[in-house]
């Protein structure tokens, strides 16, 4: 087994205990809220830490396993966006704490392993043992795509459901005026971490 594989293996109980952590956490306090469980399910899984997180294990299986439906996650620009994810988890903690608080982290080992040490292992393994191709320019826009669908989809149950996972997307609070503004700060600071990610891409040797 190489270095890259056994990081692969880790990186994956990384991302699982972060996942369960959070869940033992959110899920006994949605239902005692008053929510039914497909509420709190989708409440968790509308969590932009969890989905990337979710996005690390599948890229960390896609490097160990060989099946056909993990192709997606083996393409370079697709684990450069979750790298880009990653560090966006780390900023918009502090982006989103500054304009209006965020919600979803109460329990310290949760918010730990969520957006501090697997933000940071998959950023070193991706460094370290993930970049077999050269990030081009163009390959901005299709890191940005994720932020795009994400919002989209958080508008979407949102107006279905009236939930949303982070006060800066709250319609009910804010209308979709100030939300719309806010999406776009978002997508203009997720754009300046794809950036950064290419140009470390490009400084740092390979192996």
């Amino acid at each position: 087994m190489t270095a890259g594989q056994i990081g692969a293996l880790l990186g994956c109980a990384i991302s699982l205990a972060a996942l369960a952590v959070h869940g033992i956490v959110v899920f006994p306090a949605s239902l005692a809220a008053g929510h039914g469980m497909v509420e709190a399910v989708g409440g968790y899984l509308f969590a932009f830490a969890v989905i990337t997180h979710i996005g690390a294990l599948l890229v960390y299986l896609s490097y160990l396993a060989s099946e056909g439906w993990l192709r997606f996650f083996r393409v370079s620009v697709h684990r450069a966006a979750i790298a880009a994810a990653m560090l966006f988890v780390i900023l918009f903690q502090q982006v989103t704490q500054s304009v209006g608080g965020l919600p979803g982290y109460p329990a310290p080992l949760a918010s730990l392993l969520l957006i501090i040490i697997g933000p940071i292992f998959y950023l070193g393994w991706w460094l370290a043992f993930d970049r077999n191709q050269p990030l081009l320019w163009n390959t901005v826009p299709r890191m940005l795509a994720y932020p795009v669908l994400y919002v989209l989809a958080v508008l979407m149950r949102g107006a279905i459901t009236h939930r949303y996972p982070t006060p800066l997307l709250d319609v009910m609070r804010h209308g979709y005026v100030e939300v719309i503004a806010n999406a776009v700060m978002l997508f203009i600071l997720f754009g300046a971490l794809c950036v950064l990610v290419v140009v470390v891409d490009r400084l740092v040797p390979r192996r």
